[in-house]
């Protein structure tokens, strides 16, 4: 692949990183920076990664620094052996790793190592990744006493870790057999090394995730200079008969979907400094046509007077419904820091729609079990809004993660919506990670349907980069653009990539009935364009102000396909995506669309109206993260 179609897909000329593929059998995986990717057994997914790492004190994840790998391969297994250093914060970890898998089976992952000098961190260790298919699955824990328990992957997203003091998981899987995976370590203050399960569903990341060491033990903690660390993942497939197998991998429940389903409202953030954005920005928002802004409106924040003006007039300009995002400083009652946000609101000329209220120390991630700051409640917050704004609907729930939400879960009476955000790069950042994000939103959609039933769930603004750290003091700087967890600006959002991230995205949650979706921003690096230029995202935004509101038709796709569809006054109009990095057939080859792929860039990025000008023939297949408007009936 050219550096000129990597910028067009990807948003960087930087390659992805190389892949190698390996087998065993009937057991293959991809080792990909050190980290094995999804683990399959006769072509099922039996464990969806394991990675060695290091995290520093704020949760960010250092790159390993890999020497060349020494790989053997044989008909019927393979070993590979490689040298590593991660560097965190004026220290290095320098390791040995080796994987090594047989016909039988058995993979075996394994690193020891030492720190050059003391090095302070969250988490030193393995992380096994487990499908989020494997909801409702049966699982036997054995724990590190020697114990045994039966308990079941959480349907319904838990807040906390559901498995503690792990040695081993053993789960039954249909076509495979009994798969046990046996976790072996050692860490400062905990030398039986006990592993836990947390649903990484919370997240947005498409699995539950099993990691060496508790969150409920103190961190950061030190590896201390010199001294070794050694750890081993052990995986082992034992067949059995079919009869013997148990399989049950339903989703949670959800509130029965009304017919027909309408699409939500779609809408667009505007976070802090519009009044100093580009009018450029602007300009790119008054051309969407969306019918929501989701203003941001952090009271500690200086000149946020001058914001709230920008936003009165771009919410005029554009005839937008307006939901506030208030946070507060909660350094004083919760009516005097509301009265006073709706006075600031009102000399602003900011009549909003809707206001969802957060108390600034709530911005922060807490443990479901505390400490947590001691501020007034929640329901004190929203009974000071509902009394500052009473024209207002009210929302309840938090700005960040479904994490933080399902950690700090409001009372729903007297609210009108509830409401959280998502980011696709908390924990990973290679292409597939994200992309596979999209995988969990019906399931995060379906918890919150269970938690509150039958209140209207407002969603966003979402994006693959993060809006704010809840996890540490500020957002890692990607200046370079580089695929970076945990980031405040991602490569991909400017390229087809994130166009085709942002179809599957609403595609992903047509069925829940959402009342509204907020996505993007409005300028900065989350924005849709930059100077003269258009990010292939801004077209996809375009047609989904189509399609706010609109009643949605079902749509049958092939499965390497992502999309939506829905019925306006002159027809049924669908909005497809492909959203890999290969091309895929293209079921509506045969009529006229709008095509937005690496051909059609350059017009694009320089048109806010090409999404809505004259179909063109389709091609018979769709380019790598392409996305087509194509009217089908």
């Amino acid at each position: 692949m050219t550096p000129e179609r990597r910028l067009a897909l990807f948003g960087t000329a930087e390659p992805p990183p190389a892949t190698l593929s390996l087998q065993a059998g009937a057991l293959t995986l991809d080792l990909v920076d050190g980290a094995v990717g999804t683990v399959t057994r006769n072509g099922v997914e039996i464990l969806r990664g394991i990675a060695f790492l290091i995290r520093d004190e704020a949760w960010g994840t250092p790159a390993a620094e890999l020497e060349p790998l020494a790989v053997e391969t044989r008909p019927d297994g393979f070993r590979v052996a490689w040298r590593g250093r991660i560097a965190v914060a004026g220290a290095a970890f320098a390791f040995t790793a080796r994987l090594e898998g047989d016909p039988d089976g058995h993979l075996l992952f394994a690193v020891e190592g030492a720190a050059d000098a003391d090095l302070k961190t969250n988490r030193a260790g393995f992380v096994l990744l487990h499908p989020a298919g494997f909801a409702g699955l049966p699982v036997t824990l054995h724990t590190v006493d020697g114990g045994r328990t039966d308990a079941v992957f959480p349907t319904v997203i838990s807040p906390g870790q559901p498995f503690f003091d792990l040695r081993a998981l053993e789960v039954r899987l249909d076509g495979v057999g009994r798969v046990t995976c046996r976790m072996e370590a050692s860490l400062p203050g905990d030398p039986l090394g006990r592993f836990e399960t947390e649903d990484q569903r919370n997240w947005g990341d498409a699995s539950y995730k099993t990691y060496v060491g508790s969150l409920l033990d103190p961190w950061p903690y030190v590896l201390q200079a010199g001294r070794p660390l050694a750890q081993r993942i052990g995986i082992t497939v034992e067949p059995e008969a079919p009869q013997a197998r148990v399989r049950s991998r339903s989703a949670p429940a959800a509130a029965a979907v009304p017919a027909p389903v309408r699409l939500p409202v779609f809408g667009l953030g505007v976070p802090h400094g519009l009044d100093r954005a580009d009018p450029a920005d602007r300009d790119r928002v008054a051309a969407l046509g969306l019918r929501r802004l989701v203003v941001e409106a952090d009271l500690r924040r200086p000149g946020v007077e001058g914001h709230l003006r920008a936003a009165a007039a771009l919410a005029a300009r554009t005839r937008a419904d307006v939901q506030v995002e208030l946070v507060t400083p909660a350094a004083s009652p919760a009516r005097t820091e509301l009265e006073a946000a709706a006075r600031l609101l009102a000399a602003a000329g900011l009549a909003p729609e809707s206001v969802l209220v957060c108390p600034a120390p709530l911005l922060k991630s807490y443990q479901p079990v505390g400490p947590w700051p001691d501020i007034e409640p929640l329901e004190a917050w929203y009974a000071a809004a509902r009394a500052a704004f009473p024209g207002a609907r009210l929302g309840g729930g938090m700005l960040t993660n479904f994490t933080e939400l399902n950690r700090k879960r409001p009372d729903p009476s007297g609210l009108d919506f509830i409401s959280h955000t998502t980011t696709a790069i908390v924990h990973a950042a290679d292409d597939r990670s994200v992309m596979e994000t999209l995988e969990t939103l019906p399931q995060i959609a379906a918890s919150v349907a269970v938690l509150w039933p039958g209140l209207p769930y407002r969603l966003g603004p979402s994006s693959i980069a993060m809006r704010s750290n809840p996890y540490g003091a500020t957002l890692p700087e990607n200046p370079g653009w580089t695929r970076m967890p945990l980031a405040d600006r991602d490569p991909r959002h400017r390229a087809l990539f994130g166009a085709a991230w942002t179809v599957g995205y609403v595609a992903a949650l047509v069925p829940s009935a959402l009342e509204a979706i907020a996505l993007h921003a409005s300028h900065g690096p989350l924005g849709l364009g930059e100077g003269a230029r258009l990010f292939p995202v801004f077209h996809v935004m375009a047609a989904l102000a189509e399609a706010s509101g609109r009643e949605a038709v079902a749509l049958d796709l092939p499965k390497s396909l992502a999309g939506l569809a829905w019925r306006g006054p002159a027809g049924t109009t669908a909005l497809v995506a492909n959203p890999t990095a290969e091309p895929a057939d293209w079921p509506f080859a045969a009529r006229p669309a709008r095509v937005l792929d690496a051909a059609s860039l350059a017009p694009a990025g320089a048109d806010p109206a090409w999404i809505r000008a004259a179909p063109t023939p389709a091609p018979a297949r769709l380019d790598a993260f392409a996305v087509a408007l194509v009217a089908i009936g």
